[in-house]
């Protein structure tokens, strides 16, 4: 696929906390977002597509494909941004709950006698 054209592998990492999210999130599930500002730019990422499909010298005098890239690619980014922060946020929330839970599983394990500090089983363990 054309590297200009691949908007899926372009994530970018964001360093947003909770509140950020939910407020992403708010604006992403209102009305206005679904009614108007997500529709309008779908459409204008359509007339961005034909455009670049349109082989007339004219087209390309007036729009360039560059610029019609360019559209595509901020329109893409607008679109997939919401999503994008909400769904790195989980991704990070559930990595810390899963460290928090294995630290958790280490120091029960470590309290009971089970394993040494270094995570080396006690010597009377029979293997």
């Amino acid at each position: 696929m054309d590297p200009v054209m691949d908007f899926e592998s372009q994530r970018i990492n964001l360093d947003i906390n909770t509140d950020q999210a939910n407020a992403i999130a708010f604006i992403v599930n209102s009305d206005a977002y679904m009614t108007f500002y997500k529709p309008f730019l779908e459409g204008m990422l359509r007339g961005f597509y034909h455009d670049l499909a349109a082989p007339a010298r004219e087209r390309h005098n007036a729009k360039p494909d560059d610029y019609c890239r360019g559209g595509i690619m901020v329109i893409n980014a607008l679109l997939s941004f919401p999503e994008n922060a909400i769904q790195e946020l989980q991704e990070r929330e559930q990595a810390d709950a899963r460290q928090k839970a294995e630290e958790q599983h280490y120091a029960d394990r470590a309290a009971s006698g089970e394993i040494g500090p270094a995570g080396i089983p006690h010597e009377d363990e029979d293997y």
